[in-house]
């Protein structure tokens, strides 16, 4: 059986086993250190975009597990970090992370992999070339040789195809050239990637960028209309798919509400703890006109040079 924890968070209280703990502990942790990273102000002045974030998270879990005392586990908390994401919106954890923060270890040693890149077959010869530190044209002579000598060279190639994994990963595609893991080579190797994938992974870049740019508009926008608390906030935003992870939302109400574009107060709730409720100010609503205008200008003029 494992072992449970009781813990008090958005002044809620939960039940969780251990692993999940020690998970959503690690997830707050990284969330906390990116925001400082991606806002370049003090943990202490975002303390308001992780007490927030903290609510979220408590109001996810109670919508799963209910106020019956059921145990929050692992897999929840995994599916609940993975809705709310970081506060820049990029992954937690990446390779180039990573590998940044290793410690220096000892120098790499190759291993042999199948080379999918130089490949006239199956990336053999390759491979072969790489771990031995020989010209590729060499090895396919010899190979060829034991082709035409008999067919000891066929069964040999096929062993070889079957038994030597192929090199898919920037981290295989180091170890196979005897690089270090770092984050240079690692992007160095992400980059050499089909065209056809490049181009999928550029126009999303692009559409998540543009959505990021409208993003305080769109949340000024939502508030123009009614007040509302952060949850009635986001799913607005996901209906018209601007939003794909939530934990970008709140250092931005925190930001307007630090610029005066936004104020709150709290409301009693019946399913649960007081919930803050975000109202637009009067500077709010003279920032929106002004976005607003500006929207309107940079609809028009693309408008004019797609029909020029």
């Amino acid at each position: 059986m494992k072992k449970v924890l009781n813990i008090s968070l958005g002044s809620r209280s939960f039940t969780l086993e251990e692993d999940a703990y020690k998970r959503l502990s690690e997830y707050l942790e990284h969330f906390r250190t990116r925001l400082v990273a991606s806002s370049g102000v003090p943990i202490s002045q975002n303390a308001e975009v992780m007490e927030d974030l903290e609510s979220r998270i408590a109001e996810l879990f109670a919508q799963e597990v209910g106020s019956d005392g059921r145990v929050v586990r692992l897999e929840l908390v995994e599916r609940v970090t993975r809705q709310l994401g970081m506060p820049d919106g990029k992954p937690e954890t990446d390779p180039a992370d990573e590998a940044r923060d290793a410690k220096p270890t000892e120098p790499v040693r190759k291993k042999i992999y199948r080379d999918d890149e130089n490949r006239r077959i199956a990336g053999v010869c390759a491979g072969l070339a790489t771990y031995l530190d020989i010209d590729v044209v060499l090895t396919r002579v010899l190979m060829l040789v034991a082709f035409v000598a008999g067919t000891a060279g066929f069964w040999i190639y096929v062993i070889c195809w079957i038994a030597i994994p192929k090199a898919l990963t920037p981290t295989q595609k180091c170890e196979m050239y005897g690089l270090p893991v770092t984050a240079e080579n690692l992007a160095k190797f992400a980059t050499n990637k089909k065209n056809e994938r490049t181009m999928e992974n550029t126009a999303e870049n692009v559409r998540a960028q543009m959505r990021k740019g409208v993003l305080e508009y769109c949340i000024l926008s939502i508030l123009d209309k009614r007040e509302a608390y952060a949850s009635s906030i986001i799913e607005e935003l996901k209906r018209v798919g601007m939003i794909v992870v939530e934990g970008t939302l709140y250092p931005l109400l925190i930001r307007q509400k630090n610029q005066g574009l936004l104020d709150y107060r709290w409301e009693e709730s019946t399913q649960g703890p007081p919930r803050k409720y975000y109202v637009l100010s009067d500077k709010g609503r003279e920032q929106l006109a002004q976005m607003d205008a500006a929207w309107q200008e940079l609809v028009d003029g693309i408008q004019t040079l797609k029909q020029a």
